[in-house]
């Protein structure tokens, strides 16, 4: 269910956002290899799940920089983004900013679709956005607004690897699955025990949505649990 897209035959337009082509052999292979280790660090099998409903594709274009339109978060440079097409998921990377971590933000969307498609059609399905809202720290709400930065109070930043996390609850998962699978990041959570919880709950919720018949008794973001 993967297609890959590069150099001239990727988009340059999607909707508030702008790409570069990347026509660089050398890089384009780089990039590839890059993708390739992300994709690695997903269970057999696990690609096919992400598949719902229309849904049955993901395309992924590497570019060479992305940039916002001044309407979209103030505008700048992005790492990539993910929103849903007519019949596949879109997946944008900009090769500028690249790593394994950032495939595995952006498939956190992805699997953040899954889950809500599964809980939508199981009434025993434990994601829900209501368990997700309660791990927050009392008071707290996201600013829902990709162009306002909120401050950390009090004990906040044991809950949110940074201010991006913050703006709504699928940044949070997506920044929680970056740094939870990433080796160079993991320490982060042992400052951050309200994050923690929420990738142990997010793990958890995970495994009841896939059928998980053939994975390894520990998945890459389950072994810092």
């Amino acid at each position: 269910g993967l297609k890959i897209w590069v150099a001239d035959d990727c988009q340059t337009e999607f909707y508030e956002f702008t790409a570069t082509h990347l026509m660089d052999p050398q890089q384009i292979q780089i990039q590839l290899d890059i993708l390739e280790n992300a994709l690695s660090g997903y269970p057999e099998g696990f690609f096919r799940q992400l598949r719902y409903g229309d849904y049955q594709q993901i395309h992924i274009h590497l570019v060479a920089d992305l940039m916002a339109a001044p309407t979209y978060g103030n505008g700048g440079s992005y790492g990539g983004f993910t929103c849903p097409m007519d019949g596949y998921y879109l997946m944008v990377i900009n090769t500028n900013y690249s790593a394994e971590g950032t495939y595995y933000h952006e498939f956190s969307h992805l699997i953040d679709a899954d889950l809500e498609w599964d809980a939508w059609n199981r009434e025993d399905a434990l994601y829900s956005n209501e368990g997700w809202m309660a791990m927050n720290p009392e008071g707290f709400d996201y600013t829902w607004d990709y162009a306002v930065v909120q401050d950390f109070r009090d004990d906040w930043d044991r809950y949110f690897i940074d201010h991006y996390a913050m703006i709504n609850p699928t940044e949070d998962r997506a920044r929680i699955l970056e740094y939870g699978m990433s080796a160079y990041s993991q320490w982060r959570f042992d400052e951050m025990p309200g994050a923690l919880e929420k990738l142990r709950w997010y793990a958890f919720c995970i495994r009841d949505a896939f059928d998980t018949a053939g994975w390894p008794e520990e998945v890459l973001w389950e072994q810092y649990l």
